[in-house]
């Protein structure tokens, strides 16, 4: 039993993400860090406020503004039978 669980936990997120990507699970969550210092972050920002006038935009609100935006629709059991058939004939 415990050879199973040490197997386990050798498997990793990638692992996992890369079957799942090979089944046609196509979705990215990923919360890793962003290799971008904070101060190349700030200058990055204000050429942007500056190029596109957006002096009384914040930072947060650009990049928020689309957050409740619909990007896909949840499935009904009867649509994933249905797109099954359709790639695996």
């Amino acid at each position: 039993m415990w050879m199973i669980a040490k197997a386990w936990n050798l498997v990793t997120e990638k692992t996992i993400a890369n079957c799942f990507k090979k089944s046609g699970f196509n979705v990215t969550c990923e919360d890793e860090e962003d290799d971008l210092p904070v101060a190349e972050l700030a200058r990055t920002w204000q050429r942007v406020q500056e190029e596109l006038h957006l002096q009384e935009t914040d930072f947060e609100d650009f990049v928020t503004f689309d957050n409740d935006l619909a990007i896909c629709g949840e499935l009904t059991d009867a649509d994933i039978v249905t797109s099954s058939h359709l790639c695996c004939g």
